[in-house]
């Protein structure tokens, strides 16, 4: 076994386990009435990975996202996506690999819905709630930032709860701090983030630091 073999196998495990989770992948204001699309790498440290030689483990993931808004004036704004482990592609493909194909890719790709209860005409301070879940996890999360037309800062609140037999029990409590920049020419954004994973219950692991980027792709409007 290669060590990149060995090394995705690490991450697919850290990934099924409450020691690193993927982050959510967009900011408070919904910011497009269509479908848009997101690549997310996110880096950290794990000490409860059996190899020692991963310290830091990157989780990549693929999404897509449906959000609707008012036609006119400020209202609720809302959208339904879906993201994908794609750091896991080789080791679901490898028969050798000894990771269960399917329990993985429902483990540890996640649905995530958020609600933007006012979403306002011009950009300022924006606030929303969302949820991320799986077959193993589910993570109740909530955002607030200030943004102008082209960058702001913002805040992710998220706590996860484990909710797999396979993965024991535990809880996570996981605050984020991101800068967002918007080329409105382009319509893509990036989002670079730095956060903690705090243990709320003694099985959860231990205290993680984690920082990302994602890239959004396909964004309409203001």
């Amino acid at each position: 076994m290669t060590g990149f073999q060995r090394l995705t196998i690490a991450a697919a495990i850290a990934l099924l386990t409450p020691g690193c989770m993927p982050h959510v992948m967009h900011g408070p204001r919904i910011e497009e009435n269509g479908v848009s699309g997101t690549l997310s790498l996110t880096l950290g440290r794990n000490r409860e990975v059996g190899d020692p030689s991963a310290r830091i483990l990157p989780s990549l993931y693929g999404g897509l996202r449906r959000s609707w808004m008012a036609s006119e004036g400020d209202g609720p704004a809302g959208s339904v996506g879906i993201q994908l482990p794609l750091l896991l592609a080789p080791v679901l493909f490898d028969a050798n690999s000894g990771v269960d194909a399917v329990d993985a890719l429902l483990a540890t790709s996640y649905l995530d819905i958020y609600i933007q209860p006012v979403r306002r005409t011009e950009p300022g301070w924006e606030s929303g709630i969302g949820v991320l879940g799986s077959t193993a996890l589910a993570g109740p999360y909530v955002q607030v930032g200030r943004f102008g037309v082209e960058q702001g800062w913002y805040t992710t609140q998220l706590v996860t709860f484990t909710i797999g037999n396979d993965l024991g029990e535990g809880a996570i409590y996981m605050p984020t701090l991101v800068w967002r920049h918007r080329d409105i020419g382009a319509s893509t954004a990036a989002n670079f983030s730095l956060g903690l994973g705090v243990p709320l219950t003694e099985d959860a692991g231990q205290t993680l630091v984690i920082a990302g980027v994602s890239f959004e792709l396909g964004l309409r409007g203001n």
